[in-house]
């Protein structure tokens, strides 16, 4: 088995937090990537660490119901990815969430926002979802390629790809 150790920030009552995880990728992950129950925390929401530590991804089944990821997110929004802002956070624009933005979709479509806290799970071991590996669950799909993680709403077929580079909504 080997491991990436990351940093998940965040932010509670303003003061920043960094707390490491560790990414695990074993020999049953890479069996069998697609299993579900394979990324599926206590909280019973799916989360997974991108191969390259820089997207903490995942699929809420607690709330929303909504897919996307949180991480090494670019400094601007295309327009195809509007911006809601967070009453909890006080961020009224992309620029306010610094590293506690994230990008989603729900069926109604892709969007932005900020966080105070960790969305998918709080656990502190995490998989890695190898590049050309899917995860659906709750009526999404996130796929991980080299380009950045891209997760869809199944039905509508909304979705937001979400890389270092760029974040692309459709």
């Amino acid at each position: 088995m080997t491991s990436r150790t990351c940093a998940i920030r965040g932010a509670i009552g303003g003061i920043v937090v960094i707390s490491a995880f560790t990414a695990l990728a074993s020999p049953a992950a890479a069996a069998a990537p697609d299993a579900p129950g394979l990324y599926r925390h206590t909280n019973g929401n799916y989360a997974f660490v991108s191969p390259s530590g820089s997207f903490h991804c995942g699929i809420a089944t607690t709330f929303g119901p909504m897919a996307g990821c949180t991480g090494e997110l670019p400094a601007s929004l295309p327009q195809s990815v509007p911006f809601r802002p967070n009453e909890v956070f006080g961020g009224n624009r992309w620029t306010d969430c610094g590293p506690n933005g994230y990008v989603a979709v729900e069926s109604t479509g892709p969007y932005a926002s900020c966080t105070t806290q960790p969305l998918w799970t709080t656990d502190s071991q995490l998989r890695v979802l190898p590049y050309g590996h899917s995860l659906s669950a709750n009526g999404f799909t996130c796929r991980s390629e080299q380009a950045g993680v891209t997760c869809r709403h199944d039905d509508s077929g909304h979705a937001v790809t979400a890389s270092r580079r760029k974040v692309v909504g459709r």
